[in-house]
Order: C-alpha cells, then structure tokens, then sequence
C-alpha cells in the first residue's frame, strides 16, 4: 500500500507497521499461486480489460471486462462488483459491495484472492537472525516499542533470545544510557532490594563498601530483568 493515506481516513485508521495485501490462492496459470498484490491508494480494479493486477486476466472468459474494485476506504478495505455477468464472491456469497477483512477470500472469474496483513518491512536489530511473517513481526514490534516504551515484559522460554530483544528494545529506544542486565535468579530473594536499590557501606553484613543499585547504574538507559520470575 502506499504512504498515502485514503481519502478520508486518519492517522489512526491505518497500521504504520503492517499493510493489506491480496494473496492469490487460484489462478489457472499456477506461476501465479502464493503471490501478493499490494492495494494501492487508489484501488485496483480487476477484469479482462485492466492490467494492473499483473495477473493476466484478458485470457479468462469468466471474467467480465470490468469486473470488480477493491480500495481502501477511510482505513477499511472494500469490494464492489461492477456488474459482472458471473458475479463477485466472498467467502461464498454472491455481493455486490462489502467490506473486506483479514482472511477474506475473494472469487472472481477463475481467480481467487485472500486478504492477508503483512508486516511492512523494517531494519533487522543488530544480533538478531531469523525468517518468516512471526519475526517480521517482531521486528516491527521492536521498532515501535523501543522509543516509547517505559516498561517492557518479555515472555518465551529459556534460550529464544530475550536478551536480544532486550538489548534490541534499548538500542532502538535512543537512551544515552548503559544497557544493564541482571540474572534475578542467581539471587537470594532476601538481596533483590539491595541489588535493585543499592545500599551504604556497613548497611548489612558483608556490605563494607557503599554501592549504587541495579537502577542507579541504567539511568538514563535500560535495566534488563532476566528470569524475573525466580526473584
């Protein structure tokens, strides 16, 4: 989709993070199959006499000349059919107008098309490595969060990278601070307040030297709880 928002529609109407796109899930030509149609601000329109799908319509005798519209409409996406002869059909029902949702199918002539959201793409953190829509995902999480966020709770199993993601969140943040992290589970319960706090020279035993907390040393940065749940 374009940076242009539709006519209509406000900031908020629309995703920054991800876009609509149109999945072709059958075409007679299977080179076709999987691809993404992205849905441009000012709609695409489908039929035997419009190209811009790039799907190569003008052979399909299913499809009518001008057959069908999709586009975006104050942050929705929707459908009208422009009086074809076979009909337009969504999710098995014949329509002439509808408003279209994430995983909607679209059946046209020979064609079929899913709805789906994909993340736009965005800049991978420095250490991080993966694949697929979940991670692109991830990284977009990253991207939004890190400037704003104040408190961040991170959830996975042990070994998945929440370090990284940590580290990735302090790094997008823009925090002239230290980035400090802190295994809440090589502790005592009894020494969290200490560590978190810090404590003066003398204040319990063992303790002969003054020492800033854990939230002393990431001012102005990013403190990192790890295994908070064991503290």
């Amino acid at each position: 989709m374009e940076d242009t928002l539709p006519s209509g529609a406000t900031e908020e109407d629309v995703d920054p993070r991800e876009r609509l796109v149109l999945v072709v899930a059958y075409h007679p030509d299977p080179q076709h199959l999987g691809r993404s149609i992205r849905i441009p601000s000012g709609g695409i329109r489908f039929g035997r006499d419009h190209a811009e799908s790039g799907l190569h319509l003008h052979t399909d005798k299913r499809m009518s000349r001008s057959h069908a519209e999709i586009l975006p409409i104050r942050g929705k996406i929707s459908l009208h059919d422009l009086k074809s002869r076979n009909g337009t059909w969504l999710n098995g029902d014949r329509v002439t107008h509808a408003t279209l949702e994430d995983g909607d199918v679209v059946r046209m002539g020979s064609v079929a098309l899913v709805l789906r959201k994909e993340p736009v793409a965005t800049a991978v953190p420095e250490g991080m490595v993966g694949a697929g829509a979940a991670f692109r995902g991830l990284c977009h999480e990253i991207a939004s969060f890190g400037p704003r966020a104040s408190v961040v709770l991170l959830e996975g199993e042990a070994g998945v990278g929440k370090g990284l993601v940590a580290r990735a969140l302090h790094a997008a943040s823009g925090l002239t601070g230290s980035f400090v992290t802190f295994d809440c589970g090589a502790v005592a319960p009894g020494v969290m307040h200490s560590e978190l706090f810090g404590h003066r020279a003398g204040a319990f035993s063992g303790a002969a030297a003054a020492r800033p907390g854990l939230i002393e040393q990431a001012r102005q940065g990013t403190l990192f709880l790890d295994e908070i749940g064991d503290a």
